[in-house]
């Protein structure tokens, strides 16, 4: 014989919204512009910096190393002179936004700190030879080399060699200086950053390149991505270029 006991129906159980909940925490970025990028950096060289909070906040009040000058907006940038170069200058970024009533200490104010160096314009860091594979294709191992050399008025300009893999590139030797080899140059269509290059090869199929287009960025001192395009055809010519986008990741030599 069998008897059936009822079962009380279970209550529902609401979730905590306080589990997965945190405090008011501001944050933003320090980005300069490198050809038609802005990239995030802690090294830049010295250009045009800008300043840029990542959220929406009720209040922003930002001071930078030894200015006077208070700053109240989400963004804004700044010009900086060649005085300031070597120097380590802090970013100062006092929010105010939402408090939390799961966290009865928070008054919705937070403080963030960040540092900067500035370097010179020939002293990118991403200068070097790297080894490396496109991801996707990891037995196939080459070698990308960024290097600059000074013109005759003392200008920097840098080059990419080798990216995508056999493109020598070429640039104007009139911009050399005396005795230097322009066919180990590479592309020298390049804008630099502190610690990323951007390039554009783009319409040349010549030297072994494939209309090229992209920016490389260190990721650690020793480590690379390059995140660029390269076509087949002539895109002055050919109604059907096709582009492709590949990434190489390389190993400082």
């Amino acid at each position: 014989m069998y008897t059936f006991a009822a079962c009380k129906p279970e209550r529902d159980v609401k979730p905590d919204p306080c589990l997965t909940s945190t405090e008011f925490k501001a944050d933003f970025k320090i980005e300069e512009q490198v050809g038609n990028n802005w990239v995030e950096s802690d090294t830049m060289l010295i250009n045009f910096i800008r300043f840029r909070a990542t959220e929406d906040y009720t209040s922003y009040r930002w001071t930078v190393g030894n200015d006077n000058r208070v700053f109240t907006t989400k963004q804004f940038g700044l010009q900086f002179s060649r005085a300031e170069i070597g120097q380590e200058i802090e970013v100062t970024l006092i929010a105010t936004g939402k408090k939390n009533a799961c966290f009865p200490n928070d008054d919705g104010i937070d403080t963030l700190r960040k540092k900067i160096r500035l370097i010179d314009g020939k002293q990118s860091t991403i200068v070097g030879e790297y080894e490396g594979y496109v991801e996707g294709r990891p037995n196939d191992i080459f070698t990308v080399k960024i290097q600059y050399i000074l013109d005759l008025d003392n200008n920097a300009i840098y080059f990419i060699r080798n990216i995508n893999k056999g493109c020598t590139g070429g640039g104007n030797p009139n911009q050399m200086q005396y005795g230097q080899n322009i066919s180990d140059m590479g592309i020298s269509q390049c804008n630099s950053g502190g610690k990323s290059l951007a390039f554009d090869w783009f319409g040349r199929v010549g030297t072994g390149c494939r209309s090229p287009q992209g920016l490389a960025r260190l990721i650690n001192p020793n480590k690379i991505q390059i995140d660029y395009t390269i076509g087949d055809l002539n895109p002055a010519v050919s109604p059907n270029f096709i582009i492709t986008n590949e990434r190489f990741i390389g190993i400082r030599k």
